[in-house]
């Protein structure tokens, strides 16, 4: 198998075993987990070849232009490989069709795209692509590296809990459905929204003109108030 083969050459692959690689990912032959998994390992070889070990650590930017290097030897192998005749690219198929065959190219390209997605945050957060191991590294590893310290405030942590959990129920239902993704995403925004400005408190109803007279306004102990309401008062030492 392609996974094997890779591994065995401590993930330093070729266009062709990529092109593999992608097209067993295809197939169903491995979990699409182990294919992303496997993608990324090859890119984080291919950077760690070109960026060398010895040295200070690279700056941000070096390595994300050396990333972005990789993945462009890499990419056009992918969709090489997960692409078959019924999706192909077609300048005689309808607008309608071209849209479907592109869609079904990113989704299935998708695993590929999001290796290479966790690199450059881990790239922008920080991350030096040297110390990474690659027979191991993973994207869970990457996103425990980026991620800040959990609150110590209770409520502080649910609320980061039920965010992160809300923004990955998002994503999931994207992959299988945009429409319902973007309205329960809208969804959430509104009633966010709502918290943040609450609705404007109604207009008091008009008072008569006896009750305008009694509650004239005057100053007690420095505060505002109204006569004929009561006002507390507070003086040194109580």
């Amino acid at each position: 198998m392609i996974y094997d083969t890779i591994q065995r050459k401590h993930y330093v692959a070729t266009e062709a075993e990529v092109e593999a690689l992608a097209a067993e990912h295809q197939t169903g032959m491995e979990s699409t987990t182990r294919g992303s998994a496997t993608y990324l390992r090859v890119l984080v070889a291919g950077a760690q070849s070109r960026l060398g070990k010895r040295g200070p650590a690279p700056r941000a930017k070096a390595q994300a232009e050396v990333l972005e290097l990789v993945h462009a030897k890499f990419y056009p192998a992918v969709l090489r490989g997960i692409t078959s005749p019924d999706i192909a690219h077609d300048d005689q198929a309808e607008a309608p069709e071209q849209r479907r065959r592109a869609l079904e190219r990113n989704r299935r390209s998708a695993f590929a795209r999001s290796a290479m997605s966790t690199l450059r945050a881990y790239v922008g957060a920080g991350g030096d692509l040297r110390a990474l191991t690659v027979e191991t590294v993973s994207k869970g590893e990457l996103r425990a590296a980026m991620a800040p310290p959990e609150p110590t405030d209770k409520v502080e942590r649910q609320i980061a809990r039920a965010q992160g959990a809300l923004l990955r129920a998002i994503a999931r239902r994207a992959r299988g459905d945009p429409a319902a993704a973007e309205a329960a995403l809208d969804a959430a925004i509104e009633a966010l929204e709502a918290l943040r400005s609450p609705a404007e408190p109604q207009a008091a109803p008009a008072r008569r003109p006896a009750e305008q007279a009694h509650h004239e306004t005057t100053i007690v102990g420095g505060r505002r108030t109204r006569v004929g309401t009561p006002v507390m008062v507070h003086r040194p030492g109580t």
